[in-house]
């Protein structure tokens, strides 16, 4: 009903509607001699034998339908039934002003009035939808949410990434291993040192209980052993990627070995080979700054911790990325060196 009310009406309607005559809704009004002789006219109209119209002097009888009790009666229903029109399209306007309302719902009584019971229904119905409005999570909280359980949710799919690597490739093919230990030690050392860093920083997370506070310490607390760990793998990858690739082509039992284990590892991860293990974590170190970035954005304002996370991941980024810069540049360099020491060697020869 409140919906209905408060789109096209107003105070004025309901007066009209309710009120038509506010004379004859006054329960002291008295009816004129004009008014009086009308309505016994009309009485006798209907029973001839009525008797005749008493004097005008005296004071005129009224009808039983339009007694003073009954017109105080309806008078009242009607004020009270207007007073709760009003009372309803009152808290309308103060939802709309965006005031608060000093109406509560009233306790049911066994005295009570319609009146009441509209504005008490209203003013609950308005306290219900405050209230669940303040609990609606908002948007950006929700984002955050999803976030922090995309960061737990792909860390423990990073870290089951690393010990298939040491299951398969090492430990379960240890008796057949076509590499020596030195050769182990040289691939698979800094990866083994990652897997130690990720399992302690993999329990950090868990822990957090999705707390931004608690992520934003995990990062701090291992911050420092990220940056050596990672720096040294991420140093180290394209030469090890690069050596097993030559070995796979230049010795076949390391090229069955690898067919095996790429068969065995089959279901159980999205990689398809050695190779596309062993980079995955340049890529999560890489992903971190990201995913932190964006925690940081939904946040206003931002955790401290958080924030303090951030500029530290994004150190080790940044390192990364430089030493990589500079690696390429010395390959390039000595790229470059050979090539024009083969063409100097062949113009030499040619001559």
């Amino acid at each position: 009903m409140s919906t209905w009310l408060t789109e096209s009406t107003s105070e004025d309607f309901f007066d009209s509607l309710l009120l038509p005559s506010t004379d004859l809704l006054r329960p002291s009004a008295k009816l004129s001699h004009q008014d009086s002789r009308l309505l016994v006219d009309k009485s006798q109209d209907n029973d001839p034998q009525q008797q005749q119209l008493p004097p005008a002097s005296s004071s005129p009888t009224l009808p039983s339908s339009l007694t003073s009790t009954s017109i105080g009666s309806t008078a009242s229903t009607s004020s009270h039934v207007l007073s709760s029109f009003r009372s309803v399209h009152s808290l309308r306007k103060l939802r709309m002003a965006g005031q608060p309302l000093d109406v509560a719902p009233r306790p049911y009584s066994a005295s009570f009035s319609y009146d009441d019971t509209v504005s008490s229904a209203a003013a609950t119905a308005w306290h219900d939808h405050s209230s669940s409005t303040s609990r609606q999570t908002p948007p950006s909280a929700g984002k955050l949410m999803h976030v922090i359980q995309e960061l737990i949710d792909t860390e423990r799919v990073y870290y089951h990434d690393l010990l298939l690597i040491e299951e398969i490739y090492l430990v379960s093919a240890e008796d057949a291993s076509p590499w020596t230990e030195h050769e182990k030690k040289a691939l698979f050392g800094p990866l083994l040192n990652v897997l130690d860093l990720e399992k302690e920083f993999l329990q950090l997370l868990e822990t957090t209980e999705n707390k931004v506070p608690a992520i934003g310490r995990a990062f701090l607390d291992m911050i420092d052993r990220m940056e050596q760990v990672y720096c040294a793998y991420c140093k180290r990858h394209h030469d090890v990627i690069k050596s097993i690739n030559h070995q796979q082509q230049t010795r076949p039992a390391i090229a069955a070995f690898l067919k095996r284990c790429n068969k065995a590892m089959a279901g159980r991860t999205t990689s398809w080979d050695l190779g596309s293990l062993l980079i995955k974590p340049v890529q999560r170190i890489l992903k971190y700054p990201l995913l932190l970035q964006e925690m940081v954005s939904l946040m206003s304002p931002p955790d401290a911790d958080l924030a303090a996370a951030l500029a530290g991941i994004q150190r080790v980024a940044d390192c990364i990325n430089e030493t990589k810069r500079r690696k390429d540049m010395m390959d390039s360099i000595v790229c470059g060196k050979v090539e024009q020491s083969s063409v100097g060697k062949r113009n030499w020869g040619g001559e």
